[in-house]
């Protein structure tokens, strides 16, 4: 059994797609080709032509029509999950610093350490009123969240009035009567909670939203955070809709930005190394394609163990901690091998983890002899005969198994990819023939491979009995 690493973790690239939300105007698409174990900070840098200044951008992601948090440079992007949608939303630039200033929130939400001082995110999120079926039902009526959120700031310098004003001029996109000059309001501002289910101005338990006042006053703080502390609040709005006024098919239309083909040829480039591991050419592959020799020799590599790091070794005769080398080899050749790719990968900041999707070439045959320490007695040729996959990431998944027969192999396999006898074990679906054994699906959800060796040793030859020819 060997549980082997995937090399050069650090230096893969993942394409990152993001949508710009302008302050005016419809959606953007963009895409940056960042390391996979980077941070935000690598996609605002990727994406420094095709964004607006770093100071008029805030990154967020979008869960459940709702922004679900506020993405700092820092954020790993190991925390963002595959089916996260990453958004970013121009805002205005920050205020002049004003010594005299006073800022203060209109909602009771709890705080959140922030650099950007003197300007407060305002969360805008849509509702709509779901009447029941049933005039017995209760509640009478419910309000839903839906469609796509979207970011404003405010500063001390606005009014109730200033900060409706630029709500209502950001929402009208979502107007489907946005081209008519004498349309009435579609919607109305509520202030709300961080669910945008109930109220977040008052005590009372059934109120849905007080009504954002619309007057000269300057906005209030009940926290009373100040411009030079870095506590700051956020201010969550909802637009309650009326019915048939919000643009449902708003966003469908989404402009590509030229990052997007530039990564789309970068991805190809990646593809190509499927192609090419029929090749005879070894020159084509792409070196996103991991041999799984490659993660045999990261096994079998040595570490070096630094005292200056914690990692020292303590000597059991003179009790003093040193520096030392370790390193695993294989001294026999087993007859079964059971090689386990570390998917499940620890960040450099020894915090987080991630997924590893890197696509990894698993051979049909695998010769253990360069790694053998030990005296080799006989074949060191081993066959696939079986492979788990893995599909999901670190918060779930799914796993299926592939076997080439039952148990292990008669013959040789002359290739996995063809051969009849390979099936797919899915719950309770079997895919037989299965043909899909050396795809770059495959390649990415392999997680544990079985060998068994060519020629299975003497003194095991009882054990296996008949299965052996």
């Amino acid at each position: 059994y060997m549980s082997v690493p995937i090399p050069d973790a650090a230096n893969r690239r993942i394409a990152l797609k993001v949508t710009l939300f302008p302050a005016a105007g419809g959606l953007v698409q963009l895409s940056a080709w960042v390391p996979r174990n980077g941070s935000i900070g690598h996609v605002e840098r990727a994406l420094a032509g095709s964004l607006p200044s770093r100071e008029c951008v805030m990154l967020s992601d979008v869960y459940r029509s709702r922004i679900h948090r506020l993405l700092p440079s820092a954020t790993p992007l190991s925390d963002i999950r595959p089916d996260d949608q990453v958004f970013a939303y121009e805002v205005a630039p920050p205020p002049a610093p004003d010594p005299g200033g006073s800022l203060e929130t209109i909602t009771r939400t709890d705080s959140i350490k922030s650099k950007d001082v003197g300007r407060l995110p305002v969360y805008v999120m849509h509702r709509k009123v779901m009447t029941p079926a049933t005039p017995e039902a209760r509640p009478a009526e419910r309000r839903e969240i839906f469609g796509l959120p979207f970011i404003l700031t405010c500063t001390h310098h606005m009014s109730y009035q200033d900060l409706a004003e630029a709500i209502s001029q950001s929402a009208t996109r979502f107007d489907v009567e946005r081209t008519n000059p004498n349309r009435k309001p579609g919607f109305t501002i509520s202030i709300v909670n961080n669910s945008g289910t109930s109220c977040g101005a008052c005590d009372q338990r059934k109120c849905p939203g007080c009504s954002l006042p619309k007057t000269a006053t300057k906005l209030r703080l009940r926290s009373g955070t100040v411009p030079g502390d870095k506590v700051a609040q956020k201010v969550y709005i909802a637009l309650d809709w009326v019915s048939g006024r919000f643009d449902e098919g708003f966003g469908e239309n989404i402009t590509e930005d030229t990052s997007v083909s530039q990564v789309r040829l970068l991805e190809n480039a990646a593809r190509r190394s499927v192609q090419a591991r029929t090749s005879q050419d070894t020159e084509d592959r792409d070196s996103v394609f991991v041999p799984l020799t490659a993660c045999v020799d990261a096994y079998t590599a040595p570490e070096e163990l630094r005292k200056e790091e914690g990692n020292g070794i303590k000597c059991e005769k003179c009790k003093e901690e040193a520096s030392a080398v370790k390193r695993l080899s294989i001294w026999r050749e087993p007859d079964v091998l059971i090689v386990h790719i570390k998917r499940f990968h620890r960040r450099d900041d020894g915090y987080h983890y991630e997924k590893l999707d890197t696509p990894i070439d698993f051979a049909r045959s695998l010769d253990l002899r360069p790694w053998i320490t030990g005296p080799a007695f006989g074949s060191t040729i081993y066959d696939l005969y079986a492979i788990t996959l893995h599909s999901g990431g670190l918060s779930g998944g799914h796993y299926v198994a592939a076997c080439h027969g039952v148990g292990v192999p008669r013959v040789p396999i002359e290739d996995p990819a063809t051969s009849s006898v390979w099936a797919k074990y899915n719950d309770a679906q079997v895919v037989h023939p299965w043909l899909d054994c050396q795809t770059e699906e495959t390649a990415r959800q392999c997680y544990v491979l079985f060998f068994a060796k060519r020629r299975p040793s003497s003194s095991n030859l009882i054990t296996y009995g008949s299965s052996v020819t």
